[in-house]
């Protein structure tokens, strides 16, 4: 069975630096991820800032972190906005990215019709200015696309999708600067808990339900 996990709005607000501007999350479904879903969330909010921050506008990336893959895509000219969709390997990487696009392209036509709406993104430098005012957009997109079968059929955008000028497939360790470990991003990020980094560490030497 596939499994969509998270969308998420974010903005590059200097090199390497982001926010989330919105999210909506539903976290995995095994007994095990139920009892660590805010550490998986956790995690989900981290992935989503760094490869917003390592991804260049105009381009496309999906990026592979063990049993999770990162669906991203920041728009030309877009002052960073960015879309993150967050799946395992069985989701479609058509529908992946078809997803980014309906959530951009909605949130484009909302600045367009509520300039206050897009002053509010241009000046936003803190997580979840804009939650209230996507939420909803958010969490219906999340429910129609969980099963891709039902909307695959719908995918009129899919050459545009295969033909997109730049489309890359990389792992997250690449997105790593010169002389960077992940282990360390983590251990200094303030967006995880110590809990958050705690089972980080256990689930990398278990390999079992890791979100990285």
């Amino acid at each position: 069975m596939v499994h969509l996990f998270a969308i998420s709005i974010c903005k590059e607000i200097s090199n390497n630096k982001s926010i989330i501007l919105a999210s909506h999350i539903i976290p995995p479904s095994s007994w095990l991820a139920y009892f660590y879903k805010n550490t998986i969330k956790e995690f989900t909010v981290f992935i989503s800032k760094f490869v917003t921050g390592r991804t260049p506008e105009g381009m496309k990336q999906q990026i592979e972190k063990d049993q999770y893959v990162a669906y991203v895509h920041k728009i030309q000219r877009g002052n960073g906005l960015t879309c993150v969709v967050t799946t395992d390997h069985e989701y479609p990487p058509r529908v992946a990215f078809k997803i980014c696009d309906v959530v951009l392209k909605r949130i484009q036509s909302q600045f367009r019709n509520k300039h206050l709406l897009q002053s509010m993104f241009v000046s936003s430098h803190t997580d979840y200015t804009l939650q209230k005012e996507f939420d909803g957009m958010l969490r219906e997109v999340l429910e129609e696309y969980q099963d891709p079968t039902k909307v695959d059929k719908l995918l009129a955008a899919r050459k545009e999708i295969e033909d997109a000028k730049v489309q890359m497939h990389v792992t997250l360790d690449k997105l790593l600067q010169v002389g960077e470990k992940l282990d360390t991003l983590i251990e200094r990020s303030d967006d995880l808990s110590d809990s958050a980094k705690q089972f980080y560490i256990k689930s990398k030497s278990t390999n079992c339900c890791a979100i990285l």
